[in-house]
């Protein structure tokens, strides 16, 4: 049996992780191309 709420536990916090990669990824641009 297959535990579809751990399952979706999983991707919601590999979702979020990405997401808030990226929007630190995209600050450190700005912070770079205002000087």
């Amino acid at each position: 049996m297959v535990d579809t709420h751990r399952l979706r536990l999983i991707g919601f916090m590999l979702a979020l992780t990405t997401a808030l990669t990226t929007a630190v990824a995209a600050a450190g641009v700005v912070i770079n191309s205002l000087g």
